[in-house]
């Protein structure tokens, strides 16, 4: 309540004051000095908020990703693959043949306390299909039974990548910024049966200094992986 007051009413009854009060008066500049002092304190006080409120989500998102890692302790993993903000992880426990998936989810976005995590492990035959997704357009996807691997849809990177997805045939389309490139997999559940993994995301991969060149690389290479299983499988 004394936050609210200092940053919202505390401006707006200054300024009621200063509008009403004589301008010859011996109290007008030392209202408006306050006035002045009031907004800058508002200001100084909202920003403040905004961190405290991050930290906080941060925080609060940080012990329930742990938390859900915990679930994976009697697992051997031998690779895993974090999004950025941890929006979303994947891991490989080669030894026993699964694949474990943390995906996060949040009732309220605005409320950091309503985010949630759900774990789950899939044994490698289950795998049924993967793809890579760059800026909501297919690139390239592998599937059981297909001979192929996956043939590329179309895009490039931008910004001094200008290449398609190494190591893979088909055609281009016209270059475009990269946004976003994610990884589906498609696995035997008709609970849960797709997976979206986020390798980059323009905004909040710069923000955690994540280049697209790195994230293309390693979505590669669980894709890789995903199709050496399923081939295998």
């Amino acid at each position: 309540m004394f936050y609210l007051i200092i940053t919202f009413l505390l401006p707006i009854i200054l300024s009621i004051l200063t509008a009403i009060v004589d301008d010859n008066s011996a109290y007008m500049g030392l209202l408006l000095a306050l006035t002045f002092f009031s907004y800058g304190l508002s200001v100084i006080l909202i920003i403040w908020g905004v961190i405290d409120n991050n930290e906080k989500k941060s925080e609060a998102i940080n012990d329930k990703f742990g938390e859900a890692i915990w679930k994976f302790k009697h697992l051997n993993e031998t690779r895993c693959f974090v999004s950025p903000k941890k929006i979303a992880r994947i891991g490989m426990d080669t030894e026993n043949k699964r694949v474990t998936i943390i995906q996060g989810y949040y009732v309220n976005e605005y409320d950091y306390n309503s985010y949630y995590y759900k774990d789950h492990i899939i044994d490698f035959n289950n795998i049924m299909e993967t793809e890579i997704i760059q800026n909501g357009v297919l690139i390239t996807e592998t599937s059981r039974g297909s001979q192929l691997g996956g043939a590329i849809v179309g895009g490039v990177l931008a910004g001094g990548v200008g290449a398609v997805i190494g190591g893979l045939s088909g055609s281009t389309k016209t270059e475009e910024e990269t946004k976003s490139i994610e990884l589906g997999i498609f696995v035997n559940d008709l609970e849960n049966p797709y997976y979206k993994i986020t390798f980059y995301s323009q905004y909040s991969s710069e923000a955690e200094n994540i280049s697209k060149e790195r994230a293309l690389q390693e979505c590669k290479e669980w894709f890789s992986i995903l199709k050496y299983i399923i081939n295998q499988d």
